[in-house]
């Protein structure tokens, strides 16, 4: 007797959803990734580190025999790959199952921070700004803004110039003039600029939320349902108080985009062209619109303190180690001479200088862990069960300090990366680890490297940094530490910076609309 077609149908679903449940019990009695022994209910709690995590994680990895280790708090697994290979197959190659974001209560729920592009879930929304991104910071679109770039770096000399000292704050300031300037269009004040303050402050909430076992509501969110003035409720009122700074960077600047639109004055920004591009005739003008003001909000959050700390390495880097500053100024004054400051059109005559930023984002990366991902489907790997909703963490650090990579990883080095006198190709590139990986990698990372390549050639085209001495004559040399956070900055250290001769302190004198 033959079977109906309808029969057919409802026989083969049953035998898919059937293979579907057998797979997912044979994956389910799989091993998890080893790790730290669990105690019961808490299961690895007080085992997650809170001090040097990539240091910890990468000594658990060693410990277990395995590049990828598991730690389950609470009945969510966190998952750390260790290795440059682990972190590939998982993030790269099977992107469209780790693209997912954990949900952080503090930032997301509390402080609103969902409409971040990194913070944000993988989404139609997600997808929409990461698409604006594409087209306008792009690795060739992008290039569009070297004129802005070149243009804050040469007011970043004549701060150094006038108060190096202070050049914390100058970098700081370059890196939030750069991001307001080329995505509102708005040319901030030479100092105490509003937008920068706001901008800066929101970062440092943001950071100081992001920072690992800072809130106990991630870990339990059902905190956030206790009323305000319980002890124990501080979370809550520091929420309140870090969203005031949020809500303005992501709207504040933008209702500056919008005023400057009514009357026809909108510059050339990228305020200008994603919104002609893609907002001005699009079925849903309102829809699209709020994608563009939090992808610009992005760029802020996602750009400006990680270019403070890869500039921040690297005048620690010129400050411990006068010899590579040496080499880098002998090249320059061969491709550029004394007589002009360098420009973007130098670049590829400059290959030490490129070299010096990479060594710069792998000796000390501003992300020693990247931003965590989540597993949006039950996996395997190399014999391992990693369940649906598994947060997955990479060691960038680990990465950047592999010794089968790198001779000698602790030690600042930008010849690693020469051979004879080009750039070496063979050897794993930095920027290629430190902004992320898979759908997740910092859209950003071509303005952000472009940005911190042509600070630190007209940095060194013109000055000299060296240790500063105490009152006894006595030379200081920084500690090279870090302080502790998500994001990483050096610990102030004092130094000196000089111009290199009168002719270089002329060139800076003469740049105009400092």
């Amino acid at each position: 007797m033959e079977l109906s077609s309808f029969t057919l149908a409802v026989l083969t679903a049953l035998i898919l959803v059937a293979a579907r449940i057998a797979v997912r019990k044979h994956r389910s009695n799989l091993p998890l990734p080893p790790g730290p022994v669990r105690r019961p209910v808490l299961g690895n709690l007080f085992d997650v580190p809170t001090t040097s995590p990539w240091l910890k994680y990468l000594q658990m990895s060693d410990e277990c025999g395995s590049d990828i280790i598991c730690l389950k708090v609470f009945g969510t697994h966190i998952i750390v790959t260790n290795t440059l290979k682990a972190t590939i197959n998982l993030l790269e190659r099977r992107s469209l199952s780790y693209s997912g974001r954990p949900h952080m209560t503090m930032l997301n729920d509390l402080m609103g921070i969902k409409w971040s592009l990194p913070m944000m879930d993988y989404s139609d929304e997600w997808k929409g700004g990461r698409k604006m991104f594409q087209h306008e910071l792009g690795s060739d679109s992008v290039r569009k803004y070297r004129h802005v770039e070149l243009h804050e770096a040469h007011r970043l000399l004549g701060r150094l110039l006038d108060r190096p000292e202070s050049f914390v704050d100058h970098i700081r300031y370059l890196a939030g003039a750069t991001i307001i300037s080329i995505a509102y269009g708005i040319k901030v004040k030479p100092h105490d600029d509003p937008f920068i303050k706001i901008g800066e402050v929101a970062l440092h909430v943001i950071a100081s939320a992001a920072d690992a076992g800072t809130y106990l509501v991630d870990v339990l969110p059902i905190l956030k349902h206790i009323p305000d003035w319980l002890p124990g409720a501080k979370f809550k009122r520091d929420a309140v108080r870090f969203r005031k700074w949020t809500d303005a960077l992501l709207n504040e600047p933008f209702d500056v985009v919008k005023e400057s639109m009514a009357r026809g004055e909108l510059s050339d920004c990228a305020a200008a062209s994603l919104y002609d591009n893609f907002c001005k005739d699009a079925p849903d003008p309102s829809s699209m619109e709020r994608v563009l003001k939090s992808t610009l909000g992005s760029m802020f959050v996602g750009g400006a303190d990680t270019t403070v700390s890869t500039l921040g390495t690297f005048f620690l880097a010129m400050v411990l180690h006068p010899e590579v500053q040496v080499r880098a100024q002998k090249e320059m004054d061969a491709v550029v001479g004394t007589g002009r400051l360098p420009n973007f059109s130098d670049q590829r005559s400059l290959p030490y200088i490129t070299a010096i930023l990479k060594e710069c984002l792998r000796w000390n990366p501003g992300l020693a862990l990247n931003f965590p991902h989540c597993s949006t489907s039950d996996d395997v790997y190399e014999g391992y069960y990693i369940p649906k909703g598994s947060i997955v963490i990479s060691n960038l650090w680990a990465i950047l300090h592999d010794e089968d990579v790198y001779t000698e990883p602790s030690a600042f080095n930008p010849d690693r990366f020469m051979r004879d006198t080009q750039l070496n190709p063979d050897l794993l590139d930095p920027a290629s680890v430190a902004f992320g990986f898979g759908r997740r990698i910092c859209p950003g990372r071509f303005m952000a490297l472009e940005s911190m390549w042509i600070v630190i050639a007209c940095v060194l085209a013109t000055f000299t940094i060296s240790k500063a001495v105490d009152r006894d004559g006595r030379e200081i040399t920084p500690d090279a530490e870090y302080l502790p956070g998500f994001l990483r900055h050096s610990k102030p250290f004092p130094c000196t910076i000089r111009p290199r001769s009168k002719q270089q302190e002329d060139l800076i004198s003469q740049l105009t609309d400092l």
